[in-house]
């Protein structure tokens, strides 16, 4: 029994209340009593002292128990209200009750009145507690029907018995289509969801898995689910609730920061995270005895060309195109990854016979031989290939791939779409070629390079009419041929500032030469491609003939049609500006490349040189002679002068002589001199009768 009690009594006889103050004292000796008589005073002490009971006379002389009744229900309705009265009429006691009263006790009869307010206040606390509960329960009831996730209840055999509206949301299935059934028939693909999440859970563990989930309409989604257990009163599981939220979303991203992390953005292909991965699980595999491991590494040929001429958007094409090409040239168990730039590589796994890789290079070979269609464009970037074995030339990823590398530079010495096998002697041709490019930069600073002069000689008169600049280097440890160090210029980007130069020193010899020279006398000055695609050569031209002072028709400029494949809007712009000053173009190593007639009708050239290559056997093979023919008699009908290169024998000579070929140079009649040699020979030449053939070569 409670000790304190807060009593509020309307009473308008004061002896009365003591009484009863007195009697209730007994029970509790904290008793907190409060006196009214009038409406106004009951409202104050109501709002004032929260009373536990109230206590009313029925018969008062300004204030009724009606009223006071009506008053307790709106401002203290928790506290019970109990009619203390003498004498009283039973349809007043009536009356009362169906207003709210809980007891009546006369005020003869007051030892009843602590175990009425007793009871009533026992009453009142269970009341308010189921009232509570049922609150609550109704918030918990209004949460689960509102709940963001799927919440299902199923009994100890997974047969569903609730689903809230979200799960009807997400799934597809209405309730009663639901209610029933098991998880696995609406859907949940984790069979063993109920069974690990019942033990974990009723063991008092928590359990949370992520899992699939197929929707009515065949959708799938990623689910998190959790499950916990219902415990009825004897403590045993008898229910678990299932929480299951659509996590879809999340996990599509995440794929996403994954194939991100691991996949290059632009191709789509493993980059070299994922490249290395998969290569060393191959390796791994190798080892426990699963055959060899190949890579195969490549880049594109003249790539930073299509770069150059036609913006990165094409070039961006071409390597979606290149990445779609190899993807479809290797199998499903190899993986082919782009490493950046127009760098690939391809991981074959897991082989029987080194064949199989020279298979698969021959098949990648071939594919690039194709010409590329990018943004209306069709361009060129053939490839050749290195290839590294593992155990043979690697023991790990980055090993293999450095020494296929390698391998890559050999196949590219031995010419376009060549495919090479990794030698120990690869590496240090290869670390020979970064110190000879550092040595080629330093040599440029330290003035190493110099310039040579070939004529071209004039086959009817026997005159030379001009010469060709050839660039020359005198290495570290002696002379490099060009053979060697021009790619490598060209590469690495020296050919420019080399390119400047040579134009240079070769114009202002020419101004040196003077009334040495004859009059329709040229000096021939190779261009790269490099100097071509990164534009400023027409600017270059007229800085140096405005510098060393000699006429435009004093200059020839050489241009290989490798500069001109995939030729770009300021390429052909820049040709027709150096022609329109009086500047000849030369077409130079005729037929070596591609599409080399379309280049004659499209570009404003002068002169055609046949490739010394066709020309070493034109006495000695028919199809050469023929070919020789057919290019004079094309050049001809376009209206150009044609040179023959690298003429070595009279009988060459002689081939051309008979064709009424204009021009020829080879080491028959003069080898490259210096400029102190071309100055002499000139002086000699002046010093030969005027008119006529000669007739001594």
């Amino acid at each position: 029994m409670e000790e304190s009690l807060t009593v509020l009594m309307v009473e308008d006889d004061r002896d009365d209340a003591l009484l009863v103050q007195h009697e209730l004292r007994r029970t509790w000796p904290d008793l907190r009593w409060i006196r009214v008589e009038t409406r106004a005073e009951m409202e104050a002490a109501l709002i004032r002292s929260a009373p536990d009971v109230v206590l009313s006379d029925v018969k008062l002389p300004r204030f009724s128990a009606r009223e006071a009744l009506l008053v307790q229900r709106a401002l203290a309705p928790q506290a019970p209200f109990i009619i203390l009265s003498g004498a009283v009429k039973t349809e007043d006691v009536v009356v009362l009750f169906k207003a709210g009263a809980v007891d009546f006790v006369e005020k003869h009869d007051l030892a009843r009145l602590g175990p009425a307010i007793e009871r009533e206040r026992r009453e009142c606390l269970s009341r308010l507690a189921r009232r509570e509960a049922e609150n609550t329960l109704r918030k918990l009831s209004m949460a689960v029907e509102q709940s963001p996730a799927s919440v299902i209840i199923v009994d100890r055999r997974g047969i569903i018995e609730y689903v809230n509206p979200r799960f009807i949301e997400t799934t597809g299935y209405f309730a009663d289509e639901a209610v029933g059934r098991s998880l696995h028939d609406t859907g949940c693909e984790c069979a063993a969801l109920l069974e690990a999440g019942a033990i974990e859970a009723a063991e008092g563990r928590p359990w949370q898995a992520e899992v699939r989930s197929r929707c009515k309409d065949g959708r799938l989604l990623w689910e998190k689910a959790s499950v916990a257990p219902m415990r009825g009163e004897d403590g045993m599981v008898s229910h678990y609730v299932v929480v299951r939220e659509d996590i879809s979303v999340r996990k599509e991203y995440e794929d996403l920061l994954i194939r991100q992390a691991l996949h290059d953005p632009l191709t789509g292909l493993p980059n070299r995270r994922l490249v290395l991965e998969r290569l060393s699980q191959s390796i791994a595999e190798a080892d426990a005895g699963a055959g060899q491991v190949a890579v195969l590494f490549f880049d594109m040929d003249r790539f930073k060309h299509i770069n150059d001429s036609f913006g990165h958007a094409t070039g961006d094409a071409v390597l979606v195109e290149a990445a779609a090409r190899l993807s479809e040239a290797v199998g499903p168990a190899d993986t082919a990854g782009r490493l950046g730039g127009d760098d690939f590589v391809v991981v074959l796994p897991n082989l029987a016979d080194l064949k199989q890789a020279e298979i698969v290079a021959d098949r990648i070979v071939a594919s690039f031989n194709r010409p590329f269609m990018a943004g209306g464009v069709e361009s060129y970037a053939t490839i050749s290939i290195g290839i590294a074995v593992h155990p043979q030339d690697g023991a790990d990823g980055e090993t293999l791939i450095r020494n296929a590398d390698f391998a890559l530079y050999a196949a590219k010495e031995r010419g376009t779409s060549s495919i090479s096998r990794f030698a120990i002697g690869m590496r240090k041709r290869a670390e020979d070629r970064l110190l000879l490019e550092q040595e080629l930069r330093r040599g440029f600073e330290k003035r190493r390079f110099r310039m040579d002069y070939q004529p071209i000689v004039d086959l009817r008169h026997g005159i030379p009419v001009g010469a060709e600049a050839l660039m020359r280097y005198d290495g570290e440890s002696g002379p490099v041929p060009p053979s060697q160090f021009i790619p490598l210029a060209e590469e690495s980007g020296l050919i420019v500032p080399l390119g400047h130069w040579a134009l240079e020193t070769a114009c202002g010899r020419v101004a040196a030469l003077g009334a040495l020279l004859p009059e329709q006398f040229r000096v021939a000055v190779n261009v790269s491609s490099r100097q071509m695609r990164q534009g400023g050569i027409v600017r270059d031209v007229i800085q140096v003939l405005e510098r060393t002072g000699i006429g435009p028709e004093r200059l020839e400029l050489e241009i290989t049609e490798s500069a001109l494949m995939d030729d770009g809007h300021e390429v052909s712009r820049a040709l027709d500006e150096i022609s329109a000053m009086g500047i000849r173009l030369s077409i130079d190593d005729f037929g070596t490349g591609y599409s080399s007639l379309s280049y004659l009708r499209r570009f404003p050239f002068h002169t055609l040189k046949i490739d010394k290559s066709f020309v070493q056997d034109v006495t000695v093979n028919r199809e050469s002679a023929k070919l020789v023919d057919a290019i004079m008699a094309m050049a001809d009908s376009l209206s150009l002068a044609v040179v023959a290169e690298g003429i070595e024998t009279r009988e060459q000579c002689d081939f051309f002589r008979e064709r009424d070929c204009a021009l020829a140079q080879g080491y028959f009649f003069c080898k490259p001199m210096r400029e102190d040699g071309i100055e002499r020979y000139l002086r000699d030449a002046v010093k030969e009768p005027a008119g006529g053939a000669r007739d001594d070569f």
